[in-house]
């Protein structure tokens, strides 16, 4: 019984097991389709049959098309082309317990995911597996990924310039 389509022949423009990342937000217009989040890293399967799509899985798995318009092949830009910006102390990448503080809502794309509301302080744990992604405990300790460029590193501004350590 022939049910699935055999796998994927790469190709030049379409390579299997690409990684990628989500330019834009996404939100799924039937089943066959993936939801994305802004700055989400994706494994591009395929190039979908439908011109203008690829076949895409999520870090959690989940496997749907996604418009090509919204993925950029390829690692994030590290010098800050047209994605967004690196985070904001690169000298501070490997510390642990590091306090921070959402730049923006970010809604949880998936159970290892941290939902963060504007504003609110955290603690970078470390840096995740996945570069672009901050492993993160908010003040009710619950712990999660949360997108590198939601989440600025050090205490939040006091009307000027950020204090290196704690009074």
């Amino acid at each position: 019984a022939a049910a699935a389509a055999p796998p994927a022949a790469p190709t030049d423009e379409g390579k299997a097991g690409r990684t990628a990342t989500a330019k834009f937000a996404y939100d799924a217009g039937g089943d066959d389709e993936l939801s994305l989040a802004k700055g989400e890293r994706l494994t591009i399967l395929k190039d979908a049959e439908d011109e203008g799509w690829y076949e895409c899985m999520d870090k959690n798995g989940n496997k749907g098309l996604a418009p090509n318009t919204h993925v950029e092949p390829g690692e994030p830009p590290a010098g800050g082309a047209a994605a967004a910006a690196p985070p904001a102390a690169p000298t501070d990448e490997g510390k642990a317990g590091r306090t921070a503080t959402a730049k923006f809502a970010y809604d949880a794309g998936g159970d290892d995911e941290l939902s963060l509301a504007k504003g609110e302080r955290l603690t970078i744990l470390k840096d995740a597996e996945d570069e672009g992604w901050y492993e993160c405990m908010d003040k009710n300790g619950n712990k999660g990924l949360a997108p590198n460029t939601h989440v600025e590193p050090g205490e939040p501004p006091a009307g000027g310039a950020a204090a290196a350590a704690p009074p």
